[in-house]
């Protein structure tokens, strides 16, 4: 069966914002460890074009649904509205981490800036298989993705560990140790977001229909 026009369209400008979200969440990790306020603007700024494209995208999904077209065209679509509000939602996380930056500096815990830097670059590539496995509709690359979010639940539960014990520590600087939460709580639920776009595509391969999420 021919695919709808628009929904080639819809595919292309959604690769463009998984591009650009899933290549600023190791940018915002790098600012948060580092103190680079460059990298944290530059996320921050992003953010604004994430939302208006988060926007365009779904108002453009929204006008395919009433248009007569067939049945298997409308769950690919309502899996796109689905992706892309996962993905408005890591756009949100990473722009929350970008805010803490330098903080995981202050802390001075062994080995803490290395499995942050670890998990936001398994976020980054969790997100572009679990997106490029919802448009191309591949089952196996989903289940990659499922994959290194489980790795990255691994490394995310010692982090938090980790920082929970701190809290025990003397000389440690609680408004820090707050903030580096955030950033590990953060890249956290980047993964578990991740883990639902690959719901989506196993869903489509499975046949199981998604619903179309139309808030704005």
């Amino acid at each position: 069966m021919k695919q709808h026009p628009q929904i080639d369209t819809l595919i292309n400008e959604i690769r463009e914002l998984a591009d650009s979200v899933g290549s600023q969440v190791p940018q915002a990790a790098e600012a948060a460890i580092t103190g680079n306020d460059t990298a944290a603007e530059a996320v921050i700024n992003q953010a604004q074009d994430w939302n208006r494209r988060k926007i365009q995208i779904k108002e453009k999904c929204l006008e395919i649904a009433p248009s007569g077209t067939p049945m298997e065209d409308l769950h690919h679509v309502s899996a796109l509205g689905t992706v892309t509000h996962e993905l408005s939602q890591i756009g949100i996380l990473t722009k929350k981490v970008a805010h803490q930056t330098g903080v995981i500096a202050l802390l001075g815990l062994p080995s803490t800036a290395r499995d942050i830097s670890l998990l936001a670059k398994l976020a980054a590539t969790s997100c572009a298989k679990a997106i490029n496995a919802v448009l191309s509709q591949n089952a196996e690359e989903a289940h990659a993705a499922r994959e290194d979010c489980a790795t990255l639940t691994i490394i995310h539960r010692r982090l938090a560990a980790r920082f929970d014990a701190a809290f025990g520590q003397p000389g440690i600087p609680i408004k820090a140790l707050l903030a580096g939460c955030v950033v590990v709580s953060s890249l956290g639920q980047i993964g578990s977001h991740c883990n639902r776009i690959a719901d989506v595509s196993i869903g489509q391969h499975e046949g199981s229909p998604t619903v179309l999420t139309v808030s704005l």
